[in-house]
């Protein structure tokens, strides 16, 4: 017999296949965040900021400088013309069926100036009495320092003797501590003493003046200052040199038979001291809405989710 190993043949089962699983992207909604920016409506405020700093508006500006006097001339009624120094000489309007109330606003944030004699003859005028204000509005003499500033704009040439300031001695006469004329703006004191001349023919209608007079004792010099323009010449202290017994007057005749001056006036400032160029050329750029620097304008972002 024959002996044989046999070896058997194993077929082994495959493994299953196992099942795949697929990779799924899911669908992602994004919802963005929105961010609005949203300017809000700023009041710009104009201001200068001299040398000192400080910033200011140009009422601020005047009274932080301690004048005598100072007339807005934005009454919007009445009888009662203010002055807004601590020294309160306060006046009163006349001649008020030609006068006319917060009318043009003819300096940079003034609410409306008084108008007098707008396209009429007639006699409205302010007034301050010498029982008010004493001597303290004499402010021009031979020693004294003295500076007067103005907004004005003319509506009509139709008056002869007028003036848009006067401290009157004797009006008759045209005798005056100082006096600036109406027609062509100029600046004297006393009387027709230590004159320059603003304009070499009569004012511009509808055009705005900012007019400075100012007499400097210390350098003995007289200057003008109009709408960005000085004129300076001597000082003659020898004059006569009147006081003002008959009162101030603002929108002034020589006499009561001429008429008062026509136009706007604003902003009267007396001070017994002669103010510095740079203080004098930051008011006519505070009250000149081509020149006026706005103070920066804040915005405001606001985001929204």
């Amino acid at each position: 017999s024959v002996s044989a190993t046999v070896t058997p043949t194993v077929t082994a089962s495959p493994e299953p296949t196992k099942p795949v699983t697929p990779t799924v992207t899911p669908t992602v909604t994004v919802t963005p965040t929105v961010t609005n920016t949203v300017t809000p409506t700023v009041s710009v405020t104009p201001t200068v900021t001299p040398s000192s700093g400080t910033v200011y508006e140009y009422e601020g500006f005047v009274l932080d400088r301690n004048p005598v006097a100072y007339y807005k001339l934005d009454e919007p009624s009445g009888t009662a013309m203010y002055d807004s120094s601590t020294n309160q000489f306060h006046g009163n309007y006349s001649g008020l069926s030609t006068l006319t109330y917060r009318g043009d606003s003819i300096r940079y944030g003034h609410p409306g100036a008084i108008g007098f004699n707008l396209n009429s003859l007639g006699y409205a005028k302010g007034k301050v009495d010498r029982n008010i204000s004493g001597t303290a509005l004499d402010i021009a003499g031979p020693n004294k320092s003295m500076t007067i500033t103005l907004w004005h704009k003319a509506t009509s040439n139709i008056s002869t003797y007028d003036f848009l300031v006067a401290n009157w001695n004797y009006a008759y006469n045209g005798y005056t501590n100082f006096r600036i004329w109406a027609k062509n703006l100029n600046c004297e004191a006393p009387d027709n003493r230590n004159r320059i001349s603003l304009l070499s023919d009569n004012r511009e209608l509808n055009t705005v003046y900012f007019i400075v007079y100012r007499i400097n004792v210390e350098t003995q010099t007289v200057s003008t200052y109009c709408n960005g323009e000085w004129k300076h010449r001597e000082f003659s202290p020898s004059e006569t040199f009147h006081p003002g017994v008959e009162g101030f007057e603002i929108a002034a005749a020589s006499a009561y038979n001429y008429y008062s001056a026509n136009g706007y006036i604003s902003d009267v400032a007396l001070f017994n001291y002669a103010l510095s160029d740079t203080d004098i050329e930051a008011l006519y750029n505070l009250g000149n809405p081509s020149t006026v620097t706005p103070t920066p304008t804040p915005t405001a972002t606001v985001t929204q989710s």
